[in-house]
Order: structure tokens, then C-alpha cells, then sequence
């Protein structure tokens, strides 16, 4: 191939470009937000694996005034703590609409709003908008998603985007930042504890290592700098402190797990398993993602293609050195670490400038593999969860024979290997219980009570794991058990009496 053939291809598209850059860039992440949006569109299963818990205990929180059923089981709690981004953003909308449309309103919310924080973040660091953050498609669904850490997302983006703020307004009124900054890194204590702390470290990281000379920063900023967070941190000392466990502390396990944990960590911005597990065909498009994209960034830097502010270089390097020398768990959180990789990946897209030397000729390629690995990815999440689905409508219509306010207790049997068509995670199989919550204002032991705002009457135990199979014989004296065996059957207990025969579950009723 002649030299000159490369430098003529896309030579007419890029001619268009130039000259038509705004509606180009309006068509991109237009497209762009219609494909993010085909998962949540074609599925009807939750996409996270704690998805179903969340939106239980905003469906209780939303109708408890007006249900009996759910009055008499829980309670509504009014404390300022942490994790309550979701309660206060959806309980009046739950109140107006179905849960689920509610939910998935908020999931799509989410995936647009985190490419969107990107989008910010690059227009207030470099000053324009450019193509970068349309990559941020590719850790739009995230392992965080997948996982179901809700909250966390948002207060995800939140961080993000007050980030944005506080770059934005460095030489506004030390008085009106103080104000501003107060609320907003209230905002996201409220939303979520660890978003809080993202926050803090991502400001703190910027005044540290983004200006050129911090030492000569007055006085007044940083009193702004630590002002900010003086509500949240009363907050946590004088009502949510007496949640910490001293127990959980530290654990960082063996070598060998801490090892295989960093790996998968550093890549799960690209991966989406936790609902539902494995990957289509054996190959997972967010491990193919992380590949490309990391090989194409370290070509771009190799040949001084691609640039990066100062300003950002700080924090993205705290955000890794954090994944990286964090234990897997800690102060009683597990996979601590894995909160701030997909931070770490929208700061650096929404950094990424082309140099001079970046040959033009490149861009429609780069462009057309980023928007193949998209369209793989989403259609990878969308096929992974469609597994469930369903596993999830056969169940809803079992649960439609419980009467209103039932109490069900969940027996969970998994032997290997998994029925053809189910999930291979149990997670989502965890969740789906709840739907008794929603579906018949009922209760399950395992209600999700990680955030104290909704609580149980009467003492009973919530946030606790399904039965395992060894005690499917001594099911409880009363209510109703929901057996979910995945075809492999056991004779019915006496004491239990068979209302649904399911595919992968029976449910039974105590005999009268």
C-alpha cells in the first residue's frame, strides 16, 4: 500500500467534521445515548444484583402511609445518615409511578449521567468538548452497576461533577465557595458515605498537586477546603458512628486473593458481572475493552499523540494509588478499593486532549473500534441479563398466589452445574425474594437494611442470608418458603404443603 493511501482515507468525513463539528458532536452522543440505553429497554430483570433491595425499601418508604400491610411489618426511620441519595430522589416519584419504571428511569439516569460527568469534566479542564468521554461508553456499565451499589453511583457522579465546580470557581468569593461547597459535599454525604470520602480526596488531591504553588494558596481557601466538610463529618460523629463495627477494621487476606483482586479491580470499570456472572460465548467484551484501551493509550503516549492537565494529574494518581494499596476490605466495607477505578477512568478521558503531532488521519478509525467495543458491550450486558428474565417473570407469577402481607423465608440450593438459561451468579437469585415486598406488601428475612432509614417491627432479623439447603427440613413453623432449587427437587417437608411448582422453585405453604 502506497504511503498517500492512508493519509486520503476518511478524508471527505473529516472535511464534514471540521466543518460541522457542533451538530457532529450533537448526532455522536445522541447515538451514543439511545445504544447506553437498549439494556435497560429490552430486559425486564433488574440490571444489579441489589437492585430489587434498593427498590424494595423505596417501594416501603413510598406507600408505607397509605399500606396497612406494610405498616404493620416496617417503619420508617428519619436519621441524617449516609446512603440516602435514593430515598430522597425516588420516593415521590415511587409514589406516582410503578417501582420498577421508577427504577429503571434511574439506572438509565445513572449510565447517561456518568458519560455526562465526563462530558463536564473535560469542557471545564481543557475547555471544549471533545470525542474523549464518548469512550466513557465503554464503563458506562460498570462492575459497580453490576454489583447494585446504587447510591454510590450517584454519589459517583456527584463527586464528579462538584469537582468540576470547584475548578470551575477557584477565584470566585472564598465566602460564596465556603457556601456552595458546603452544600454540595453535604449532598453527596447524605448520598453516600465513600462518595463523601471520593470527594474529599479528589479536592484535596487537585489544591495539593494541581496548582503549581499550594503553599501559596491563602489562607481563606483553605479554610473553604476543610470547611466544606465540616456538616458531614458532625453528621457522622454525632449520628452515624455508632454504626461502625471496630471489628471490621482491616482484612486483607492472603497474598495470593489480594494479588488475583487487584488484577480483576483495575479492570472492573470495563466489566459488568456481578448480577449475573460469566460472559457470552466465553468472551467478555469489557476484558476485550480494557485490553484495546489500554494498548491504544500506551501507543498514544509512546508517540506524543495525547496530553493531560496538570490539574487532573493529581487526583487520578491518588484514585490509583488508593485501588492499589487499599485492602479489599475495610472499616467493615468489602471491595473498598473497587469504588474508585471508574473514577479513576472518567478523569482520565475527560483529560485526554490530541496533540499537534496526532496524525487526523487516525481519528475515524480510533472512532469506529470505540464504537464497535460500545456496541458489543451493551449488547453483552443486554444478553447476560436476559438470562434471567425468565427466572424473574415464572416467580412473579408464583408469587401472585401469596396473600397480601405474607411473611416468606427463602431456602437457596445451587449444585453445580447450573440448569441451561440461568444466570451463573447467585446474586440476582438473592434479590428476587424481595419481590414479595413489592408485589404483595409482604416481608422477607432478607430485607435490605444495609441503610437504617427503613427498619423491621416486632425485632425481627433483616439484611441476613437466605436459609442453605441443610435446613430446608426444619423450615419455619408459620408463613410461607420459597424453595428455589434450580430443578434439583426434594421430597415436600410434612409440615409444608406445595402452592407453585416452578422451573427453578416451589413455593410452599406451612400446613393448617
Amino acid at each position: 500500500m502506497s504511503s498517500a493511501a492512508p493519509a486520503s482515507f476518511g478524508t471527505p468525513l473529516l472535511r464534514w467534521w471540521g466543518t460541522h463539528r457542533t451538530a457532529g458532536m450533537v448526532l455522536v452522543y445522541a447515538a451514543l445515548a439511545i445504544v447506553l440505553a437498549i439494556p435497560i429497554l429490552s430486559v425486564q430483570v433488574p440490571l444489579g444484583g441489589d437492585d430489587l433491595n434498593h427498590l424494595a425499601r423505596i417501594y416501603v418508604r413510598a406507600h408505607i402511609g397509605s399500606d396497612p400491610d406494610l405498616a404493620r411489618i416496617f417503619q420508617v426511620k428519619s436519621d441524617l445518615i449516609p446512603y440516602l441519595g435514593m430515598d430522597l430522589l425516588l420516593t415521590p416519584l415511587a409514589r406516582v409511578a410503578p417501582i420498577m419504571v421508577v427504577g429503571r428511569i434511574y439506572i438509565l439516569a445513572l449510565v447517561w449521567g456518568l458519560v455526562g460527568a465526563v462530558i463536564v469534566l473535560q469542557r471545564t479542564f481543557t475547555g471544549r468538548i471533545g470525542l474523549a468521554p464518548a469512550a466513557a461508553s465503554l464503563i458506562a456499565y460498570n462492575g459497580l452497576l453490576a454489583w447494585g451499589l446504587l447510591n454510590y453511583v450517584l454519589g459517583l457522579i456527584l463527586a464528579l461533577l462538584a469537582l468540576a465546580a470547584w475548578h470551575a470557581l477557584r477565584e470566585r468569593s472564598w465566602l460564596i465557595r465556603l457556601i456552595l461547597f458546603t452544600g454540595a459535599a453535604t449532598a453527596i454525604y447524605l448520598t453516600h458515605l465513600l462518595a463523601f470520602v471520593l470527594y474529599g480526596v479528589l479536592v484535596v488531591s487537585y489544591e495539593f498537586f494541581g496548582r503549581r504553588r499550594p503553599w501559596r494558596t491563602p489562607l481563606k481557601d483553605w479554610a473553604v477546603l476543610a470547611g466544606q466538610a465540616a456538616p458531614g463529618l458532625l453528621l457522622w460523629m454525632v449520628i452515624s458512628v455508632k454504626a461502625f463495627t471496630p471489628a471490621y477494621l482491616i482484612d486483607y487476606g492472603s497474598f495470593k486473593d489480594m494479588l488475583f483482586s487487584k488484577v480483576l479491580i483495575l479492570e472492573l470499570p470495563f466489566l459488568f458481572r456481578g448480577a449475573s456472572g460469566g460472559a457470552v460465548g466465553g468472551l467478555d467484551s469489557g476484558l476485550v475493552s480494557a485490553a484495546i484501551f489500554g494498548m491504544a493509550i500506551y501507543v498514544g503516549i509512546r508517540q506524543a499523540w495525547l496530553t493531560f492537565p496538570r490539574t487532573l494529574a493529581g487526583p487520578l494518581l491518588a484514585l490509583v494509588a488508593l485501588t492499589l494499596f487499599l485492602p479489599v476490605r475495610a472499616f467493615g466495607v468489602s471491595l473498598i478499593d473497587g469504588r474508585f477505578p471508574v473514577a479513576a477512568v472518567c478523569l482520565f478521558l475527560a483529560g485526554l486532549r490530541l496533540t499537534p503531532a496526532a496524525p487526523l488521519r487516525l481519528a475515524l478509525p480510533v472512532a469506529a473500534v470505540v464504537a464497535l467495543l460500545t456496541a458489543a458491550h451493551v449488547a453483552d450486558v443486554a444478553l447476560l441479563m436476559h438470562r434471567c428474565d425468565g427466572q424473574y417473570a415464572e416467580l412473579r407469577r408464583g408469587l401472585a398466589t401469596l396473600p397480601r402481607g405474607a411473611e416468606l423465608s427463602t431456602v437457596l440450593e445451587w449444585k453445580a452445574p447450573a440448569p441451561a438459561g440461568a444466570c451463573t451468579n447467585l446474586s440476582i437469585y438473592q434479590q428476587m425474594p424481595q419481590l414479595v415486598t413489592i408485589d404483595r406488601s409482604g416481608y422477607e428475612p432478607r430485607f435490605y437494611a444495609l441503610t437504617t432509614s427503613v427498619g423491621v417491627r416486632g425485632g425481627r432479623q433483616s439484611d441476613v442470608e437466605p436459609m442453605g439447603a441443610d435446613k430446608f427440613a426444619t423450615a419455619p413453623k408459620s408463613g410461607y418458603v420459597l424453595w428455589i432449587h434450580f430443578g434439583h427437587r426434594r421430597p415436600v417437608p410434612p409440615h409444608l404443603m406445595v402452592l407453585w411448582r416452578g422451573s427453578f422453585f416451589d413455593l410452599w405453604a406451612v400446613a393448617r
